[in-house]
């Protein structure tokens, strides 16, 4: 078993069966189901997804007929081939009819458990494309917004925060909101949360995330129902992830949430670049004035180079505006050449309550909006989600 997946060996020969069993034990995986005659591929069930480990048959039953089977019986199958010597013509055949992967053995037994791994992540892309054709949200999943700058004080995850909590006080869908500001967060503090669950607590089920493990570090604010998932309390600690675990936790997320809001480091490195480049939207937080603007054109020249530009994928959010500010919004998109998605007004008195208080600007659903940065928000949140 790996994750929410039974795995299955479809092999005629005893000593190849013997090696992928000891090898996969291991590796710590087990095979939960041996089958060696092919006309018995109905025992593997349907009731599950199942990764199907085929050692090339021998018999009278063809590749792409036994492949049909498989999927006859579970529309929930990986296949991974297994070959005992290299067939290109077997290796485009089996590319063709759909198998996710093809080793030789026993040379290539050592990849095996990537294999198993990579087959369990086209299971999951499958089944969250099934699941989303028939709640109508998109075939990527749920949606990952970045709030990102690297000019610290702009008010990155006051927004990021805040937006979230719109989001989910406005509609019905499932909000996650996560701190990857590893080693310094402020998520924690600017929502009042108490307690030392974070994503690091992941570290041991990072291959085989579900929506349990998830669940189970999850902070949930009270009465919005809005959740929040915190980095690491010890710098020491959040060393330890990487930019993998990263990918693995966005692609576990994108099944369990309709929207992942991520308040990001102003850091550039291998989680926050990994970060971007997994996001459906990166909202870049500038405030109007020269030294923000400076940092602006310096991301903009990286996020170029990495294609984080192209499309809609790259929006520019200009914070703390008022009639004293050096720039305006038609200024910064003029020197900029790229449209501003929104204004958040500065309006310093409610943002220094709501920081003080550990509390978000809006707290219940229907709650009447009474400053102007809240209303700045909920229009934000509304753009985001429309």
């Amino acid at each position: 078993m790996i994750g929410n997946a039974k795995i299955a060996l479809l092999s005629e020969d005893l000593n190849i069966t013997e090696k992928v069993v000891q090898h996969m034990q291991a590796v710590g995986l087990t095979v939960d189901n041996v089958i060696e005659n092919p006309t018995e591929v109905y025992r593997i069930g349907s009731d599950v997804p199942t990764i199907v480990l085929l050692v090339e048959p021998t018999g009278s039953v063809t590749l792409e007929d036994l492949c049909n089977a498989l999927r006859e019986g579970n529309r929930q199958v990986a296949i991974i081939l297994l070959l005992k010597n290299i067939n290109f013509s077997v290796m485009r055949d089996a590319v063709k009819i759909g198998v996710v992967d093809v080793l030789r053995l026993p040379d290539e037994i050592t990849m095996l458990e990537k294999a198993v791994r990579d087959g369990l992540r086209s299971l999951n892309k499958d089944q969250r494309k099934h699941t989303q054709s028939k709640s109508g949200l998109s075939s990527s999943g749920g949606k990952v917004i970045s709030f990102y700058s690297v000019k610290g004080g702009c008010g990155k995850t006051f927004l990021a925060a805040n937006v979230a909590q719109a989001i989910r006080l406005s509609t019905d869908k499932r909000v996650l909101l996560i701190d990857l500001c590893l080693q310094f967060g402020g998520v924690q503090r600017m929502l009042n949360l108490q307690g030392q669950r974070s994503i690091a607590d992941l570290d041991p089920v990072i291959h085989e995330l579900d929506e349990s493990h998830i669940n189970n570090i999850l902070f949930t604010l009270e009465h919005s129902g809005l959740n929040v998932l915190l980095g690491p309390a010890k710098p020491d600690i959040a060393e330890l992830l990487t930019d993998h675990h990263i990918e693995l936790l966005l692609s576990a997320c994108r099944r369990y949430f309709d929207y992942i809001i991520l308040d990001l480091p102003a850091e550039l490195n291998k989680v926050s670049i990994t970060a971007l480049n997994e996001s459906d939207q990166i909202i870049y937080i500038v405030t109007p004035d020269s030294p923000a603007l400076f940092g602006l054109k310096a991301a903009m020249d990286f996020f170029e180079r990495y294609g984080l530009i192209e499309g809609d994928k790259f929006k520019i959010l200009v914070n703390k505006v008022s009639k004293k500010s050096d720039l305006t919004t038609k200024d910064i998109e003029k020197i900029t050449g790229i449209p501003i998605l929104a204004g958040i007004r500065s309006d310093y008195k409610a943002i220094k309550n709501a920081v003080n208080t550990g509390k978000p600007l809006l707290e219940k659903p229907k709650e009447r909006v009474w400053n102007g940065v809240a209303k700045d928000v909920v229009k934000l949140s509304k753009q985001l989600v429309g």
